[in-house]
């Protein structure tokens, strides 16, 4: 329990705040004024995603064009990450990189691809190459339900992609180059790998938005998932210098996971959901990095049949997700769009458990009314059960 500091100590420290705390971390390099951080989204993966699917696409970027992808292919052939793959280095160096198409959260029978891109690399007039690569993101999440090789599989199957008209490539980008992937088709790739094909791509012709966008989201992957900044060091100087106030802030900062997880427990009651677990000091809660985990069976559930079947909410630090438990082992996918909505509320959230729970109450209340409409996405999951575990 931190020290809990006297009343002058408190004030000193508002009075000079910005002298004390502000004005070094600016001086370091923190830039409170990024959009990334004015936001509050530095972790977010579905952003990341959306960054990443529009620099890869030259139709939106048209001043980028296609020189971050060419980039990419560089410097995953001199990693020698697609060495296997049969895409000659000069190829992508000197070719054309034509009909590309970048989709986001790429529908599968079974689960949403989070990047998928698909283009043709022209040698000459007469000789040209199809690739497509698959992304599977992850930020502050893992993997689960065995995605990479359902996503392989899909791919490996579906009527375009399968033969060797395209050159397939599967990649798992995550912050630690060091997690590990069964299948050895994928590969890993960190974000420093990203940030040094953005320090590679030209950005002389773009204006300056997207200039600031690239500038903000270099700094963002360098602080957040490279430890590549002074501002982290004179943090922890001020940390030092401070510690028995800032202590005493910590523990007394508003928890809006436990916030949610008490609004959720009552709105589930309400809707007539028999919690099964709840339990925010389990073992399990606490090897997942502050999640607290949510599992519940419905009316829909139990009527239909199903008395060993259960959703589970997981409430993490900057994501929910939304998934369906089966006998402890998770099933199904993410229903998309409670999945997006509730991203978009949880930013809300950040703020608002600090002035306004009530507002708080009533997001969730949104959600949670969403999900248990007829034909909403809970109905879907019993159906999706009922079809033999396919997407209703």
């Amino acid at each position: 329990m931190a020290k809990i500091p006297t009343k002058e100590e408190l004030e000193d420290f508002a009075l000079n705040f910005d002298k004390n705390i502000e004005k070094p971390l600016i001086d370091a390099g923190y830039d409170s004024y990024n959009i990334f951080n004015i936001l509050n989204i530095k972790r977010q993966e579905l952003v990341h995603s959306d960054v990443l699917a529009f620099l890869f696409n030259p139709n939106q970027n048209d001043k980028i064009n296609c020189n971050f992808l060419r980039n990419f292919l560089i410097m995953l052939i001199q990693s020698k990450q697609i060495s296997e793959f049969a895409i000659e280095f000069f190829d992508v160096l000197y070719g054309t990189l034509k009909n590309v198409s970048v989709y986001r959260e790429h529908p599968t029978p079974d689960g949403r691809i989070d990047i998928l891109v698909d283009f043709e690399i022209s040698k000459n007039q007469k000789s040209s190459q199809k690739v497509v690569i698959v992304i599977e993101n992850k930020v502050d999440s893992e993997q689960h339900d065995n995605q990479l090789e359902r996503y392989k599989n899909y791919i490996e199957n579906i009527s375009k992609y399968k033969g060797k008209e395209y050159q397939r490539i599967y990649l798992y980008l995550t912050p630690n180059k060091f997690d590990l992937v069964e299948d050895n088709q994928w590969k890993v790739i960190d974000y420093k790998f990203i940030s040094q094909v953005l320090d590679r791509t030209n950005l002389e012709n773009t204006d300056n938005s997207i200039n600031t966008l690239i500038e903000d989201y270099k700094k963002i992957i360098r602080s957040e998932f490279m430890n590549e900044t002074k501002a982290k060091e004179t943090a922890l100087k001020i940390y030092k210098s401070n510690q028995d106030i800032l202590d005493f802030i910590f523990e007394n900062r508003p928890n809006w996971i436990d916030e949610s997880s008490e609004i959720l427990c009552k709105l589930l009651e309400e809707k007539g959901a028999k919690l099964v677990i709840y339990n925010k000091d389990s073992e399990l809660v606490q090897n997942k990095k502050r999640n607290q985990y949510l599992m519940f069976q419905t009316n829909e559930l139990l009527s239909a049949g199903y008395k060993n079947h259960y959703f589970l909410i997981i409430i993490k630090y900057l994501s929910l997700e939304f998934r369906m438990n089966v006998s402890q082992k998770q099933t199904g996918t993410h229903p998309q769009k409670l999945f997006q909505d509730t991203e978009r509320k949880i930013k809300e959230f950040q703020k608002n458990v600090i002035s306004d729970i009530d507002q708080m109450k009533l997001d969730w209340r949104q959600v949670i009314d969403e999900a248990f409409k007829p034909h909403g996405i809970i109905q879907q999951w019993v159906d999706s059960l009922k079809n033999g575990g396919k997407n209703a």
